[in-house]
């Protein structure tokens, strides 16, 4: 991994909010593909890659794609797509986007200005939605991973072909401060379980998960 990122505390990826971690690799042994949305500096990517057979890796940050290929070359890692768009519920040329310098986890569709002592760039990144990069290229993912800074809900709409016909199981990281920012609940989770058939698990022991029990964590989605 790039030194920039040595004592950052990696090494225990997995903790906190990103508990999803080990859920993510154990659905993912012996898949043939994966999609990780929100692919950040490759931290899932990377293990991920000797788990199954492709990783389509998505991240609209031209600074996180620069360090995502930086990794899998330094690993030797030949079986990643690397797609530097940004995942959202429709193609556009020209999408509001707000990254970061250094390689933070932090880049998104949201503009975090309250941030103390980051400096947020307002970009412009190329916008495509799943269904229609599925179709395009005929992969179809037994995996979603989703970690996209509040941008989470519209991820999921713009693959709802994805989830009616293939029916992929999928951590997803839901972040209440940034879905209020966009005029979106955290609760509406819920709404996308009843529409898609799908249950909202822990990710550490699957139990159900219950509305007071909602907040900046990582979930599994489980089709029924």
């Amino acid at each position: 991994m790039d030194s920039n990122f040595a004592f950052r505390n990696f090494e225990n990826w997995g903790g906190s909010h990103n508990r999803g971690f080990t859920k993510l690799l154990d659905i993912s042994k012996n898949k043939k593909v994966v999609f990780d949305i929100g692919a950040h500096i490759g931290l899932c990517t990377l293990p991920l890659s000797h788990l199954v057979s492709t990783v389509v890796s998505f991240e609209a940050s031209p600074v996180n794609v620069k360090y995502l290929y930086k990794h899998l070359k330094i690993n030797n890692t030949n079986n990643v797509n690397v797609v530097p768009y940004l995942v959202d519920k429709e193609n556009k040329k020209n999408a509001d986007f707000y990254d970061v310098d250094d390689g933070l986890g932090i880049p998104s569709i949201v503009n975090l200005k309250n941030k103390k002592n980051i400096k947020i760039n307002h970009i412009k990144v190329e916008q495509i939605f799943l269904d229609d990069f599925v179709n395009k290229n005929s992969v179809i993912p037994d995996v979603l991973k989703i970690d996209v800074e509040g941008g989470e809900f519209n991820v999921l709409d713009g693959a709802s072909k994805i989830l009616k016909e293939y029916r992929p199981q999928i951590i997803i990281s839901l972040h209440p401060q940034h879905l209020r920012l966009l005029d979106r609940d955290i609760e509406e989770i819920y709404d996308y379980c009843n529409l898609y058939s799908y249950r909202l698990l822990s990710c550490i022991d699957e139990h159900p998960i219950l509305k007071n029990e909602l907040g900046l964590d990582e979930y599994y989605l489980k089709p029924l």
